[in-house]
C-alpha cells in the first residue's frame, strides 16, 4: 500500500461572530491500497495470515472510551483483538477489508496525533508500536476522539464535545483518506471538518441504459439548484455524447461536496 501526506495551512474565520481569524493547519493522509489488492490472487489469505500473526497478536489493543475514563492511562483498557479483526473481516471483498485495516490504522495515527501531542513524523518515533484503538461513535456513527474524564460512566462520554479534536476519514477504493487539524491549530473545538473521496469511474452499463438514467439516481439528493445545472448538462450530452465525462464529473463533485459538508456537520451518509 502507498501513503500520501499532505499539510494545507489557510486563514479561516470559524465562527460568524468572531472577529478573530486563525491559522488553520489541515493535514491529509490518503492510502492507495490498490498495489496490495490488484497485484496477487493471494491477497485475502495474506492479510489474514499478517493479522493472525503479526499485527494483533504483537500490539496491545485499547478502547478509548476506557482510556478516557481512566484517565489517559492505557493499561486500564482492556480490548480484545477479535473485535477488531470482526470489523475487518465482516467485508466479503479482500479490496473492502484492506479499506477496513486501512481505516483502523488511520484511527490509530490520528487518535495518538490527537491524545499524546507527538509529531509523528519525527523518525525517532514510530507510530506502527502503538496499539489499535476503538473509537466511540456518535449516535449518527461518525467515529471521535473522547476527552478525559474522570467519571466512570460511558453516557458521561457520550455527551462530551465530539470535535475537540476534529477530523474525518473517508474511502472509496482503492483510496482511504484522513484529514485532522493539527494539534496546534487555532481554536480546534469551533472547527467543523468532512472530507470525502470520489473516483471518476464510469457508470454501470449493465445497470443503466445511459449517463441520464445513471444521473437521475442522484437528482433527488440535489437542490433544485444544483438538478438544473445537471439537466442542462443532460440536454447537452443528447446532442454531444463527448460531453458525457464532464457530466460524470459535475455529479461526482456535487456529490462528494454534499456529501464532506454534511459527514462535517456529523451526518454524513457513511463513516
Amino acid at each position: 500500500m502507498g501513503t500520501t501526506n499532505s499539510t494545507m495551512k489557510s486563514g479561516a474565520k470559524l465562527n460568524p461572530d468572531d472577529d478573530d481569524v486563525g491559522t488553520l493547519s489541515i493535514q491529509v493522509i490518503l492510502v492507495n491500497t490498490e498495489t496490495a489488492v490488484s497485484n496477487d490472487d493471494k491477497a485475502t489469505t495474506k492479510l489474514k495470515e499478517w493479522m493472525d500473526n503479526s499485527l494483533f497478536p504483537k500490539l496491545p489493543c485499547i478502547s478509548a472510551n476506557d482510556w478516557s475514563m481512566h484517565n489517559g492511562k492505557y493499561e486500564n483498557s482492556e480490548l480484545s483483538a477479535a473485535n477488531l479483526e470482526k470489523d475487518i473481516l465482516r467485508f466479503v471483498q479482500v479490496k473492502d477489508r484492506y479499506s477496513a485495516l486501512s481505516s483502523l490504522l488511520l484511527k490509530r495515527w490520528v487518535f495518538f496525533q490527537a491524545t499524546c501531542h507527538l509529531d509523528l513524523d519525527d523518525p525517532a518515533i514510530c507510530p506502527s508500536s502503538f496499539p489499535l484503538v476503538e473509537l466511540p461513535r456518535t449516535r449518527h456513527k461518525k467515529p471521535y476522539i473522547p476527552s478525559l474524564t474522570t467519571q466512570s460512566t460511558n453516557q458521561t462520554i457520550a455527551n462530551h464535545n465530539d470535535e475537540w479534536f476534529p477530523f474525518s476519514i473517508s474511502h472509496q477504493y482503492p483510496f482511504v483518506g484522513l484529514a485532522h487539524a493539527a494539534p496546534k491549530s487555532f481554536r480546534l473545538g469551533a472547527l467543523l471538518l468532512g472530507v470525502d473521496i470520489v473516483v471518476f469511474d464510469p457508470y454501470n452499463p449493465r445497470l443503466y441504459q445511459n449517463v441520464s438514467e445513471f444521473v437521475h439516481v442522484f437528482l433527488g439528493s440535489f437542490a433544485s439548484s444544483e438538478q438544473a445545472i445537471l439537466r442542462n448538462l443532460m440536454k447537452r450530452v443528447e446532442t454531444d455524447p463527448d460531453r458525457e465525462p464532464h457530466l460524470l464529473r459535475e455529479v461526482y463533485l456535487m456529490w462528494s461536496v454534499k456529501e464532506a459538508y454534511t459527514k462535517a456537520l456529523g451526518l454524513g451518509l457513511g463513516f
